[in-house]
């Protein structure tokens, strides 16, 4: 039986002779049927319809009876019956199965194709197949790893061309494992369509207030719903136009598409408000790996499948839900799939907001790379929901499930060339603004990214993931956007502007604040697998997970991407692991961040960050650092970089960390010399104006002209003016100095502040209590194994477990423990997720105030602290650690007398304190702390009204947290000292150049630890350990002393009137001497092997020409031995080695041009010394 859906006819479409002619129909997942046409009388209005089939999918349970018949009853005893089994990650939470050999399943249908989906373990066994009676082969359902669910075992797709009973059969089968399991069946039908055919070159309106029954040529017969216009299929030229202040609910979904002279355009007609689609919350369910898409059909208020050459502009869109669930909703999608490029996809002006889409991290297709390293995700939900999204499917094989890329299907890419949304206004979607994709795309070919896509002028505001995704593409252009108040939920990680699987991208002249939280949160990322990517002219500020990433992946790549002219205020505003203003991550011992340059940029914080984290192959040139905040000088590990990574010719302004690159033509300098504060609360126009360089700026002309590689500044002034290049981003002329403004408030962390505890009565609740609920496994840690609030904490290192508390309170606060092996925990607060603590930290912490909420008042609420399973990418491990909670309960306002019986114990406890050999900044902090406790104390005891119960709680829980660091000793020097005596005998000139500096670097670390106060033991230890290693690796020069005198012995020699050989030997030997004299990187041995040689040489010399008696005795003693070590040596000498034998003329010349060379060389040694 063949469905039939007819849509409502137009009239006054098409001429009698159109209806002879041949007109194509896109096709939707199966060929299209024949067209249909019919002719309307009455108006002399003619209708042309198209007929296309689509496919529906009819969901059955295996133990729905009215589809299915079982051969066996439903009992207990598997091997004589089937067993419902109730399993939660089965499709509508249960299965079937069974163990006996030879049952049957037998579903009877009516459609075109058929699919079986079960759960696969290692006790299941093989099913044979048939349909219709006819062999369909074996399914197996067995899995050597955990039990799979949901798994799709068998697919037969066109078993008939029309929708036809059939009766499929699957029987068990003997064999090794005999366990069967039956989960779901889905039956494949077609669905006929009929479509009313457009002549082009129309216009058509729609107005919600119109008259029914319009055909829509004319504002006064308008169509007056969206199944009008969903019913034609429009050609080029078309215009729909839709009338302002109409309000429509469901779904906008023309058909048709027009061509590159004629596009068809969705546009407003009239005065008033944009004309509004709402989709009213529509959505799809999140796709299992198996499915193949397109999904955005169902979850869409606007929406395009497999068409070109469209405009859509002027609409107001929304689709909001309040289930508050995770959906695939979009406002506006367009889709495509099948293979092919799909081009013109114009999206302009339009006004969407309120979509709640997909915050989560699923994934359809995670693959891992063959040779190991990490998972790639490339099919997220999220990354297709949200304003405006723009996706692309590649079909694949999916029988291998998660973790294997599969087989592509289709015989081409499916991609999009020429996207343009511009001038769009996105506000409060769930989860990103605006994005592209490739669905199962491949990962690094190209040809599987979408072409010409311009991302321009858009505000987007109030997202809860990322604002700007352009996720596979080639050259992308994004440009003059804003992107404003993003990445709030902590489901799933988002930045403001950033992609992955792209390449030569420019982002460009964008302005991107306001990140909320440290899941990524930085303003732009060039994400795995781009290159040749350009970040520039751009406006980052207050983003909290910091400026610019640049990220890369085990076995992906990041390579050759740039970072230039762009402004960065108080991006990042927390000291930790992969939160900085620059943050370089994902690199391990096989992939590493390829030539990235970072320059002429001005970065700008007034918190105590990392203005630099990682990064292997970076260079930092031309740059402006400005972090006044006196904390950065407390830090020694601030700028943390990669080996290959240079500085050179930046400015670094305001306090400096020890790690701050030096040399290179650095700067350090206090003032920056820029002609304002900045704050990040400035606007683009007034930012500009604070960001110039006064008349003695110390960036004037410090820059590397040669690293420069653009031709304007950011204020369009040139890039290099008179050959100079200026540090930072203006290269302008001085400016006067604007008058500074005040800040705004210190910024607040994601949660509450606690409230006061003269107002409060705070209650401690410790997590090892029998009050707080713990799911799963758990260790207490008490003793020296804890530092926490009572002495002791919990952890849990598996994924899932968590504690739970419930309580009556006005307020309440987690404390947590910090460490390596540390990860991260959900915090719910009555079942709503309210925060993420990253339990990360390179030095391990206790009393971590991890969360904080203040309720409106006293009441009783539960909270929930859930190991997620996930890490800092640092992090060892993923460990949950809890303290303790602090609950706040509300008091009356009542006047008490202080209580100072605790500070006084404290301060008569401190003065008995030890503070011999303590190392002196602890020292000079604990008498601080005394001398204020003792300040504090007398003016309580004054009555003096500015001393509250909290100041002097304050002063004495200062002073006893001080004394539990009088144990931090100076460590003893006594070894260092000798080590450093014995350094200052070496006499540098005895020794080769190789070595020295290590040696002196070595020597200044120990000198510096010997008269540095605060050094403790292991600080010691180190610092005389290191020069002993630098003195170990020292080489004495070689002593030439025997050579030179040999050498002048032999200067006057002549080898005439001897043997050729004898004295071609000599020549050679003389020069080979002179040359190792010359040399100051010889060894000793091979200056003891050039004097034996030439000593020999110049014995048979003499020999030879037969000398006095007393020239024989002086020479004769050595010839027995020399002419024997040098017949064994001659031929292996590492000096000189000999010519071909038998080219004598080679040879000869050979021997005299070394001579004179080595002459020359000898000459000259001689004359230096």
């Amino acid at each position: 039986m063949k469905k039939r859906k007819w849509y409502k006819a137009a009239a006054g479409l098409a001429s009698v002779s159109m209806l002879a002619g041949s007109l194509g129909v896109l096709p939707v997942n199966v060929q299209a049927a024949p067209k249909e046409s019919s002719v309307e009388v009455g108006r002399e209005t003619k209708t042309d319809f198209t007929a296309k089939a689509e496919e529906t999918v009819t969901k059955v349970q295996a133990e729905d009876f009215t589809y299915v018949t079982l051969s066996l009853p439903f009992g207990s005893d598997m091997s004589k019956n089937f067993v419902k089994e109730k399993e939660p990650v089965s499709d509508g939470g249960m299965h079937i199965k069974t163990s006996n050999i030879g049952a049957t399943v037998t579903l009877k249908f009516t459609g075109t194709g058929v699919r079986f989906y079960t759960k696969k373990g290692n006790g299941a066994g093989t099913l044979s197949v048939t349909i219709d009676g006819k062999s369909y082969g074996d399914i197996s359902e067995y899995t050597s790893g955990p039990a799979q669910f949901k798994q799709k075992v068998f697919e037969a797709e066109d078993i008939s061309k029309e929708n036809e009973e059939h009766t499929l059969v699957l029987t068990t089968k003997q064999g090794g494992q005999n366990n069967f399991n039956f989960d779901y069946f889905e039956i494949i039908e077609k669905e006929e369509i009929h479509y009313q055919e457009s002549p082009g070159n129309t216009t058509y309106y729609l107005d919600s207030k119109a008259e029914p029954g319009g055909d829509g040529l004319s504002k006064e017969a308008a169509f007056d719903s969206l199944d009008d216009v969903n019913g034609y299929k429009f050609a080029a030229g078309d215009k729909i136009l839709i009338k302002a202040g109409s309000k429509f609910e469901g779904q906008l979904y023309p058909k048709g598409s027009g061509d590159a002279e004629a596009p068809i355009v969705i546009d407003m007609y009239g005065e008033g408000e944009k004309p509004l689609i709402d989709g009213n919350g529509r959505y799809s369910d999140a796709p299992s790996v198996h499915d193949d898409g397109p999904f955005g059909g169902k979850g869409s208020a606007v929406y395009l499948y497999n068409q070109e050459y469209w405009e859509i502009n002027n609409l107001k869109v929304k689709n909001w839900s309040d289930d508050n669930k995770d959906k695939e909703r979009s406002g506006i999608r367009v889709e495509a799939s099948g293979g092919g490029v799909y081009h013109h996809i114009y999206i302009r002006d339009c006004d969407i907001a309120d979509i709640r889409g997909y915050n989560g991290q699923d994934s359809i297709w995670d693959v891992i790379p063959e040779n190991g390293g990490t998972t790639f995700y490339g099919a997220r939900t999220t990354h297709r929901t949200g304003g405006i999204n723009v996706v692309s499917y590649t079909k694949r094989d999916t029988s291998g499930g998660l973790g294997t890329a599969g087989a592509i299907l289709d015989e081409e890419p499916t991609i999009f060339d020429g996207v343009v949304i511009e001038d769009n206004k996105i506000e409060n979607c769930h989860a990103n603004g605006i994005t592209t994709t490739n669905i199962r795309g491949e990962l690094t070919d190209k040809a599987y990214r979408h072409r010409n896509v311009v991302i321009r002028g858009n505000e987007v505001k109030n997202v809860q993931r990322a604002g700007i995704v352009p996720l596979y593409t080639s050259g992308a252009l994004v440009e003059h956007n804003l992107v404003d108040t993003f990445q709030q939920t902590y489901a799933g990680y988002g930045c403001g502007i950033w992609c992955d699987r792209a390449d030569g991208m420019l982002f460009q002249y964008n302005e991107v604040c306001n990140g909320r939280n440290t899941m990524d949160g930085m303003a732009f990322n060039l994400d795995d697998m781009t290159e040749n990517g350009v970040i520039q002219y751009n406006y980052s500020h207050n983003n909290v997970g910091g400026g610019i990433m640049l990220h890369v992946r085990t076995n992906s790549y990041n390579r050759n991407n740039t970072v230039r002219y762009n402004l960065s205020v108080n991006d990042t505003r927390g000291y930790a692991a992969h939160q900085a203003v620059i943050v370089c991550v994902g690199e391990d011992a096989t992939s590493k961040i390829e030539s990235a340059k970072v320059y002429n940029n001005t970065f700008i914080n007034e918190n105590v960050v990392h203005p630099v984290y990682q990064g292997n192959e970076i260079l930092f040139a031309n740059n402006i650092f400005y972090f006044p905040n006196e904390g950065m000088s407390a830090k020694k590990d601030a700028y943390i970089v990669g080996a290959k990574t240079v500085f050179k010719n930046n400015v670094f302004a305001g306090a400096h960390s020890s790690s701050e690159p030096s040399g290179n033509n650095n700067v350090s300098v206090e003032d920056a010399g820029l002609s304002g504060n900045l704050h990040g609360t400035e606007s683009l126009e007034d930012a500009k104006e604070r960001v110039k360089l006064t008349y003695d700026s110390p960036a004037f002309g410090i820059g590397d002209t040669q690293v420069v590689g653009v031709e304007n500044d950011f204020f369009g002034n040139p890039a290099v003016a008179g050959g100079k290049a200026n540090a930072g981003l203006y290269n302008g002329e001085a400016v006067e100095k604007v008058p500074d403004v005040e800040g705004p408030d210190e910024p607040k962390p994601d949660f509450d502040d606690e409230p006061s505890e003269e107002e409060c009565m705070v209650e401690y609740v410790e997590a090892e209590n029998d009050s707080v609920t713990k799911v799963g496994d758990y260790t207490t840690a008490s003793g020296e194994n804890s530092q926490g609030h009572a002495g002791a904490h919990i952890y849990f290192s598996k994924a899932g477990s968590y504690v739970e508390y419930t309580f009556t309170g006005k307020a309440i606060s987690l404390y947590t423990k910090t460490g390596k092996g540390a990860g991260t925990a959900d915090i719910y607060v009555d079942g709503e997720q309210v925060g993420v603590d990253d339990q990360y930290s390179e030095v391990e912490s206790f009393n971590k105030r991890a969360y904080t909420i203040v309720f409106e008042e006293e009441g009783t609420h539960t909270i929930r602290v859930e190991n997620n399973g996930k890490k800092n990418p640092s992090s060892a491990g993923i460990t949950m650690n809890i303290d303790c909670f602090k609950v706040f309960h509300e008091k009356p306002d009542q006047e008490t007398e202080l209580s100072t019986d605790v500070l006084e114990y404290a301060i008569e406890l401190a003065k008995k304190a030890d503070t011999q050999n303590v190392i002196t900044d602890v020292v000079i902090r604990f008498e601080e702390a005394l001398k204020n406790a003792e300040a504090i104390l007398e003016k309580a005891n004054a009555h003096e009204a500015s001393v509250t119960q909290k100041t002097v709680d304050e002063s004495w829980q200062e002073l006893i947290k001080v004394m539990q660091y009088l144990s931090f000793c100076q460590g003893d020097k006594t070894e260092l000292d000798k080590v450093i005596a014995a350094a200052k005998e070496i006499v540098l000139e005895r020794y080769m150049e190789e070595g020295k500096d290590a040696f002196r670097t070595a020597l200044t670390a120990a000198e510096h630890t010997a008269k540095d106060g605060n050094a403790m033991q292991a600080e010691v230890d180190n610092a005389w350990k290191a020069l002993v290693k630098a003195m170990s690796e020292l080489r004495l020069k070689p002593d030439k002393t025997a050579l030179e005198e040999l050498l002048k012995e032999t200067n006057g020699l002549k080898a005439e009137g001897v043997d050729k050989d004898i004295a071609e030997r000599f020549q050679k030997a003389y020069a080979a001497a002179a040359l190792v004299y010359a040399d100051e990187t010889v060894e000793q041995k091979e200056v003891d092997v050039a004097a034996d040689e030439l000593r020999a040489s110049v014995a048979a010399v003499k020999f030879a020409k037969g000398q006095t008696e007393k020239a024989e005795e002086k020479t004769s003693a050595n010839i027995g031995e020399s002419v024997h070590r040098t017949e064994t040596k001659t031929n292996t000498s590492a000096i000189v080695k000999s010519v071909k034998t038998g080219d004598e003329t080679s040879a000869f010349l050979l021997t005299a041009l070394m001579a004179c060379a080595a002459l020359a060389a000898y000459c000259a040694k001689s004359k230096e010394r």
